[in-house]
């Protein structure tokens, strides 16, 4: 029964976004669709049971296909991107990227990770419409970032955080102050790969 309600549900939220709105053109913004499904969608996320979580990439996959339509069609460029993040599925996006001419790529979300992570097809296999052969995967860090004055840190607060292994961003500069990090999650942003045929 709690299957059936999953999909109906996917099903439902797959039409409510698979057309992006007129203004997400327009406004020449980014524009995404995140796993917005009641009652998955509830704090504290957890992640969904797998056969729910390849419902949801097949899902994702349809909609990346009506995306590209769309915008093909609207005349702007865009990165289209799923976003697939290995352990909080539920943070997993469809994410139209503004960019300034056809064929942009935006790569500015995310950290670049010191080597690069094979797509887990075991844990996110091909189902239905979903296909990672499909996609062309590069892996990012995901970071949390904590600052001194803005989060109220005390430096006995930073001494722990870095016992406890979060990193000083040197590079990093808000309005001054000191700023620290950790990796939350690793994710895989994916583009579908072309046929030779739409290349041309």
């Amino acid at each position: 029964m709690l299957k059936k309600l999953h999909s109906l549900n996917i099903r439902n939220w797959y039409e409510k976004y698979r057309i992006p709105p007129a203004d997400a053109i327009s406004e020449g913004r980014d524009y995404y669709a995140g796993v917005w499904i009641d009652p998955l969608y509830r704090f504290p996320y957890k992640n969904p049971a797998p056969g729910v979580c390849r419902e949801l990439l097949s899902a994702f996959s349809r909609m990346y296909d009506d995306w590209d339509k769309f915008f093909a069609e609207s005349g702007r460029p865009c990165d289209l991107q799923l976003w697939v993040y290995d352990t909080h599925f539920m943070d997993c996006q469809l994410v139209c990227a503004a960019v300034d001419k056809p064929g942009d790529k935006r790569n500015n979300y995310f950290h670049p990770c010191p080597e690069q992570y094979l797509f887990p097809v075991e844990k996110y296999p091909k189902h239905e419409d979903f296909d990672p052969e499909q996609f062309q995967w590069t892996a990012f860090e995901v970071r949390s970032y904590l600052f001194e004055q803005t989060d109220g840190l005390s430096k006995g607060r930073i001494r722990k955080l870095l016992k406890q292994g979060w990193r000083e961003d040197n590079k990093l500069l808000n309005g001054n102050e000191r700023a620290f990090w950790n990796i939350y999650d690793f994710v895989w942003v994916g583009r579908k790969l072309r046929a030779e045929s739409d290349k041309q």
